[in-house]
């Protein structure tokens, strides 16, 4: 009954809005007949198929779908990104053509090793899962973000509470907190730091927007119980954040209440915030007082809060602004609080995303239908009503070119080792000769990566789909398709067809990041099924710098029900990875319904998955996750950090008292290192990331606090020793190599200091060699084994003074050669005998080393009693005490 009246109540609500009557028409018409048997024929059409295949699978959704009724034409200088003449990672082939130059072929050759070897290397991530809790009052994490150095992780709570955590230390500790003291949920939205972590801005979703300063506030018992931070054991407990600026969408304080822009009244309502960060327009103190806000009509506030900041300061006086200067005007304009703001205008819609290239540069905005501006903060850039205005506007054409075969075209069959059955019209011999011919005549085709390939497992063979080269008009081309054995890969059928291209639209724009080098725009989009390819997600990437598609793009194959989860529930969430210094490139981690998976930006290559432990994957050799221990809720978020030479996948959802982190270590070895370093810069076009923002594995750290030059000396000193044992055939005792260690560290450290003198005082050069002052520095290093950075000591043995520290036991016999830099050199290569070619290289501030050439008697002295030259004119080293296995030197 109930549903026969809706279906009643709806017949009768078409009619009305189609005949614009109060009535429609009548029963009896038979207008009304024909919509009401069309309306029931597909209703028992949709009730015999599955709702979701019917609406998102049948070639209806396919059709151009009508453009908001608000939507206006794109501007004349709106440039159109496009994306389908790339060819997916997973269908490229790099095996060398006819066609191929030799220079392409190389390209081909390393690029090939570069990604077989990325894969190889990611094996021996080793994954360990962390969590963090979070306090049952917080309700979960609503966002999380990280400071631009990735030190420190700002989250975020469904309640509005915030706590910062300090990845740096083991465990993570929170260092910052503060409650939400109301018991009204008020989660925070968006969370922006400052370049130099000072400062941070969030958002609630009630349309307040606070500015915050990291210095402490103070933090009250109560509340720090309330967030369960508890004091480490040094007794620290979090103290709160300092609370800076605070406005509220409710006092109006996103609206202009004084300037032009007041009278021109160019605002609609009020307006919410969505999205904030900081303005690079820095000063020479390397602050950061310009937060760009994003209002959800699109507009974008540029807010000076320098005076704000400083209003009860009255000596205050504005700081000069090191880039990005200010741009005066006549008559600013100020929104709620007197707070000067400048109008970037242009989009009609919500924003994405608010970055800037290379995080100083010009201001890159995003907004939900893929419109994509560069603004330039520049006088030019002001339009004659005042604001702002891109210089560059861009749409990404989230849309792309499918093909379907002509229904009344028959294929064109040129070979098949098929035979009716019961009929045999072709021997064996003549099949191969055929497969042969028709081969080299495919061979001469120069077919180029495949539109589809789609594996047959009932019959044992693979389907290839060659479309042909360039634009394929409306009426249709013609297309090869191949059919080979899947053991043997020899050719089974090979036919051509013709095939007409069809626009797909993309179902939903899913993400779109920022890479940390600020340098690109990551996007990925949904798309339908539309045989005979599957629905599937789609990443590519866009150069900020060229403003043009990178040649990567991963398809990620979906089913009929993970197609329906993408589009309608919140179920995809994904972050870049800073570039990861052994493979030189960033990382998309994606969370797909809990499932947690990574994909290089530079290869395509999937780096690694998340599977049961028992499932098979025949020929994945990435970092397999095991789906039992890493536990992702379906709708969580991700966030990647990079920091202290690993990587963590920082994973939070609604309702989740606790943060779940994968922590990647790195345990692959120095040489796979090095060989996985020298693929990527064997490659053609690899990119150097800058050392800020890189995640190196290995740690430049010394493993003692000292001096790196000290540290330097120790290195050569170790060497040295192990000449020693090794033409000895003994290694020294504990006690002699403890013994060592502390003699060189205090000869290391007299040396510096007496270097750093030197560089202190600067010393003339004196007329005569008599007038040469004399160095008090002892050798760093004795006689016969000297390195590059300590040349030259062969005067400075025998007029070393008595007053200081006698020189450490003799590391030299007469039969280890004589080390420069740690490198095996001829004792006639001895710094203490080298020629004019030395002596050009030396300072002017140096010219104690002169004495090297006036002084053969002292070289003999010096060198432990050696005979200046033998018969060969090599010096020979005679070692005033014999190394032994009790460590002597």
């Amino acid at each position: 009954m109930a549903k026969t009246l809706v279906d009643h109540t709806l017949m009768k609500q078409a009619e009305i809005e189609a005949t614009d009557e109060e009535l429609g028409r009548d029963d009896s018409d038979p207008a009304f007949n024909l919509i009401t048997k069309s309306y029931y024929k597909y209703q028992t059409e949709r009730n015999r198929n599955r709702k979701s295949v019917w609406t998102h699978s049948q070639h209806v959704h396919l059709l151009e779908e009508p453009e908001d009724e608000d939507e206006e034409p794109d501007d004349a200088d709106t440039v159109l990104i496009k994306f389908h003449h790339l060819t997916p990672v997973n269908l490229k082939r790099y095996n060398a053509v006819k066609t191929d130059t030799t220079k392409i072929k190389l390209k081909k050759e390393h690029f090939e090793r570069y990604r077989h070897r990325e894969v190889s290397y990611w094996q021996n991530m080793i994954p360990n899962v962390l969590k963090v809790p979070i306090a049952k009052k917080c309700h979960g994490v609503q966002t999380t973000r990280l400071s631009f150095n990735h030190r420190f992780l700002a989250v975020g709570s469904v309640h509005g509470d915030l706590i910062i955590f300090d990845l740096w230390s083991e465990p993570w500790r929170p260092i910052r907190g503060l409650q939400n003291a109301s018991s009204v949920e008020d989660p925070i939205i968006d969370i922006a730091w400052s370049l130099d972590g000072s400062q941070l801005t969030t958002i609630n979703q009630e349309g307040v927007l606070q500015l915050w300063s990291f210095v402490s506030g103070g933090l009250a018992k109560s509340e720090a119980r309330g967030l369960d931070l508890k004091t480490d054991q040094q007794g620290f407990a979090p103290p709160q954040l300092s609370q800076l600026v605070v406005l509220d969408v409710e006092a109006e304080e996103f609206v202009f209440q004084q300037g032009p822009f007041t009278s021109m009244n160019i605002q609609d309502g009020e307006q919410w915030p969505s999205l904030a960060a900081f303005h690079p327009c820095m000063s020479i103190l390397g602050t950061q007082d310009n937060v760009c806000i994003s209002l959800e009509n699109g507009d974008i506030f540029k807010c000076d809060m320098e005076e704000r900041l400083h209003t009860d300061d009255t000596t205050y006086k504005k700081v000069p602004k090191l880039i990005h200067k200010k741009i005066k005007q006549d008559e600013p304009n100020c929104i709620g609080q007197e707070i000067e703001s400048e109008l970037f205008r242009h989009h009609r819609r919500p924003l994405l995303l608010i970055g800037f290239l290379n995080n100083l540069k010009d201001m890159v905005s995003v907004d939900e239908k893929g419109y994509i501006n560069l603004w330039r903060y520049n006088r030019k850039d002001v339009s004659s009503y005042g604001w702002f205005t891109p210089y560059k506007k861009f749409r990404l054409d989230m849309s792309k070119m499918m093909y379907a075969a002509a229904s009344n075209a028959k294929p064109n069959v040129l070979f098949t080792d098929r035979q009716a059955q019961g009929r045999v019209t072709k021997t064996r011999q003549e099949i191969a000769r055929e497969r042969a011919e028709v081969q080299a005549t495919i061979d001469s085709l120069g077919l180029s990566d495949p539109w589809h390939h789609e594996p047959m497992p009932t019959e044992n063979t693979v389907r290839q789909v060659y479309a042909p080269r360039g634009d394929i008009p409306d009426s249709g081309a013609i297309f090869h398709v191949i059919i080979r054995h899947a053991a043997t890969q020899q050719l089974s059928t090979y036919f051509t067809k013709i095939y007409k291209p069809n626009k797909v639209p993309s179902s939903r724009l899913l993400c779109c990041k920022q890479t940390p080098s600020g340098q690109a725009l990551v996007f990925v989009l949904l798309f339908p099924e539309y045989p005979p390819k599957e629905a599937h997600m789609t990443v590519i990437v866009v150069d900020l710098h060229t403003m043009s598609v990178q040649d990567m793009r991963r398809d990620i194959f979906l089913n009929a029900d993970q197609y329906e989860e993408c589009y309608y529930k919140d179920v995809i969430s994904c972050d870049v990875s800073r570039p990861f210094g052994p493979t030189g490139t960033e990382y998309l981690f994606l969370n797909h319904n809990g499932s947690m998976s990574a994909y290089s930006l530079t290869s395509g290559m999937t780096v690694m998955v998340t599977r049961e432990p028992t499932a098979p994957m025949p020929g994945f050799k990435g970092c397999r996750l095991n789906s039992r221990q890493v536990q992702v809720y379906p709708q969580s978020h991700i966030a990647v950090a990079g920091t202290s030479g690993k990587l963590y996948a920082i994973t939070y959802a609604k309702r989740q008292n606790f943060i779940s982190a994968v922590e990647l270590t790195d345990s692959n070895t120095d040489e796979d290192r090095r060989v996985m370093w020298k693929a990527y810069q064997t490659w053609e076009d690899h990119k150097s990331a800058p050392v800020e923002i890189r995640v190196d594995t290995l740690s430049s750290e010394l493993d003692v606090p000292v001096h790196h030059s000290v540290y330097m000396r120790a290195l050569i000193m170790e060497c040295m020793d192990k000449a020693i044992q090794d033409v000895e055939g003994e290694p020294f005792t504990q006690d002699a190599i403890e013994s060592h260690a502390d003699i060189d560290r205090e000869e290391n450290y007299l040396a510096l200091k007496s270097e750093v003198q030197d560089r202190a005082t600067p010393v003339s050069r004196p007329e005569t060699p008599d007038t040469i002052p004399q160095r008090t520095r002892p050798p760093t290093i004795a006689t016969g084994l000297v390195s590059a950075p300590l040349t030259r000591q062969a005067t400075e043995v025998s007029q070393q003074p008595a007053s200081e520290p006698s020189v450490p036991p003799s590391r030299a016999t007469g039969s280890v050669p004589a080390l420069v830099g740690g490198a095996s050199v001829r004792p006639s290569q001895h710094p203490s005998h080298q020629s004019e070619r030395d002596n050009e290289d030396v300072p002017a501030s140096r010219p104690e080393t002169q004495q090297d050439d006036n002084n053969n008697d002292n070289n003999s002295a010096a060198n432990g009693g050696a005979k200046p030259n033998d018969d060969t004119g090599n010096s020979r080293p005679a070692s005033n005490r014999q190394g032994t296995g009790q460590g002597g030197r």
